[in-house]
């Protein structure tokens, strides 16, 4: 879905509602470092899906999806968009931050926290979590970050039944290099 010409669009080039969060001089808020780690400014606050203490990823982009009326293709692709949003959110864009690459590795219980964005990713390859839970223990640390053992435990969870695609990140947004890339894993022949 294309905005049309007086509305603003994310970087994924969806709509952006008019309005979202306005200061007290009445201008929209935007965020003012790429690479900041405010989650208020993130997928769901910027389209007016105000998130409450137990809300996880899921709940809250399924009251997106009925606030905008999403078809199911539309909520497959969106639902990506926001995975990807959120990540955004949560450690920013520039790759280049040692920082954030820290930040990251803490969040997932890396000890010691490597020293060099290559350290740093090199670690972030051998633990195997899940993105939307990472999502939602960033937004509520009372939701426990699952750390699986293995290839195994990983799939399982993030398969389920096959059905929902709940805990599914397409690998056509993969590709873009950053934190998300770091963090996944090829699943079996056919997801």
């Amino acid at each position: 879905m294309a905005p049309r010409n007086h509305e603003r669009a994310d970087e994924y080039g969806v709509p952006l509602p008019i309005d979202v969060a306005a200061s007290s001089d009445g201008s929209t808020f935007q965020a003012s470092d790429p690479g900041s780690s405010n989650t208020e400014v993130g997928y769901f606050a910027q389209r007016g899906i105000v998130a409450g203490p137990s809300d996880d990823f899921n709940s809250l982009f399924k009251r997106l999806a009925i606030q905008e009326g999403m078809s199911k293709t539309q909520r497959r692709k969106r639902r990506n968009q926001a995975i990807a949003a959120e990540m955004d959110a949560a450690y920013g864009t520039d790759v280049t931050k040692l920082e954030k690459w820290q930040e990251l590795c803490r969040d997932v219980k890396i000890e010691p926290v490597p020293q060099s964005i290559t350290q740093c990713k090199k670690a972030l390859s051998k633990v195997w979590i899940n993105l939307v839970n990472l999502i939602d223990h960033r937004r509520n640390r009372n939701v426990q970050l699952i750390i699986f053992p293995g290839y195994k435990q990983f799939c399982k969870y993030t398969i389920g039944d096959g059905k929902a695609y709940d805990h599914i990140f397409p690998k056509e947004l993969a590709k873009k290099e950053g934190f998300i890339r770091a963090l996944l894993r090829k699943l079996p022949q056919g997801y």
